[in-house]
């Protein structure tokens, strides 16, 4: 957990945390030289060897071409934010300075009635993010604290505001809100069930199970075996040797003189192109089994991939949450909350019914099925672990169940 990403506690009632400097004032600092040499051309405070051969409106242009540069490069060397949370007052003060104070903003604590954790997918150009905010329940008030790229140090950051605020934290990170209690927020799994005397319902067993399970005395080993290859598996490796055997009929066909010298060097090197990229990846799924071993003392999964073993633990005491997230439709949003059996085409086909009352066609019911679902996510403040991706809900819903069983009874 690195030491920037948590509050510092400077008085009993005060917590603190500044943001910038450090590593950005080194990526800002070429950026602010780059715009003042620019900026300088027209004056001539640092000679430039063609500056006499740059036509007359080049110096009014050069100053504004600058300006980006100083602006992005200053903020990032000079510029700073500082939150402080302060009980004794009620206020959380957010302030920014750029070598002095620019702007101030105060939050009544008050206001905020819950820490929020969530999850940000990020796409090609921006990371994932776990923003960790203040909320209210009755209004639209929202502190933004910060946004890690690291789950644990979100987790961490956002227990140690809701010990000090004395708030629930709700974490949907998983795709399922989870909600603790500030007093409670290390509470194992099984303590929790002892306090509130909760009972494991078991679900009914699914008909058809990819998995199967075994119990060995207090242990439950559950074992799901490789993917087979499927309809998504056929369609991505057809399109990736689809756009290989193009670009090798194209290189066949060429007179380009250079592609005519190495013409079949460049048309092995697409072919093993293709072949890595479309046909390897399914190899290796069909190679991963996942071995799963839940007992009162750990849960412990185990991803074996041809001759290796990659084993992740978390013990008994530290295991939090166990949770499985519902999976997302393709339909939209009226069908998320319904039973998963009612999704499934081979099981119930005609429950799922259209507004104009008609029922869902069974080619759609096979096509949201194509989303596959996360699996089973398993927390401690330290560790995060995910399997069965893929299985159908029934099946992650009765696995989920078993395996709670068998760490908290």
């Amino acid at each position: 957990m690195g030491a920037k990403t948590m509050f510092q506690n400077p008085a009993p009632e005060v917590l603190e945390r500044k943001s910038g400097g450090g590593c950005l004032r080194l990526f800002g600092l070429p950026f602010f030289l780059a715009g003042l040499f620019i900026a300088q051309i027209p004056l001539g405070i640092i000679p430039v060897s063609n500056q006499d051969e740059l036509p007359g409106w080049m110096m009014f242009f050069l100053p504004l071409f600058a300006m980006p540069f100083i602006a992005v490069g200053g903020a990032l060397l000079f510029g700073s934010k500082t939150l402080v949370i302060d009980r004794s007052r009620n206020l959380a003060v957010v302030s920014w300075k750029l070598l002095v104070p620019v702007r101030r903003r105060e939050y009544r604590l008050d206001e905020f009635s819950v820490v929020s954790l969530r999850k940000d997918l990020g796409d090609s150009d921006t990371p994932t993010t776990f923003p960790v905010e203040l909320r209210s329940a009755t209004s639209a008030a929202i502190l933004n604290i910060d946004k890690p790229q690291s789950y644990p140090d979100a987790r961490s950051l956002s227990e140690q505001l809701a010990r000090f605020l004395k708030l629930p934290l709700e974490d949907e990170s998983s795709g399922e809100k989870v909600v603790r209690e500030h007093d409670r927020l290390d509470e194992s799994l099984a303590v929790r069930a002892r306090r509130t005397g909760e009972k494991v319902e078991l679900p009914a067993m699914p008909p058809f199970m990819r998995s199967s399970v075994e119990q060995a005395g207090r242990q439950l080993v559950v074992t799901i075996p490789a993917s087979s290859f499927g309809l998504q598996d056929f369609i991505s490796m057809s399109v990736v040797l689809g756009i290989g055997l193009y670009l090798l009929a194209g290189i066949y066909g060429s007179e380009f003189p250079l592609l005519v010298k190495y013409r079949w060097p460049a048309m092995a090197l697409i072919a093993l192109l293709a072949l890595a990229v479309g046909l390897l990846p399914r190899l290796r799924k069909l190679q991963r089994k996942i071995r799963v071993i839940a007992s009162p003392d750990e849960l412990r999964v185990e991803e074996h991939l041809g001759f290796r073993v990659k084993v992740q633990v978390i013990p008994g005491e530290e295991l939090e949450e166990l949770s499985l997230p519902k999976r997302h439709s393709l339909m939209g949003t009226a069908f998320q909350n319904m039973p998963a059996e009612q999704l499934d085409p081979m099981l119930n086909y005609g429950a799922v019914r259209l507004p104009d009352g008609k029922p869902v066609p069974r080619w759609l019911l096979v096509l949201n099925n194509l989303v596959k679902s996360q699996g089973i996510i398993a927390r401690s403040d330290k560790t995060e672990l995910q399997f069965g991706a893929g299985l159908s809900d029934q099946e992650l819903a009765y696995l989920c169940a078993l395996i709670k069983k068998a760490m908290v009874e």
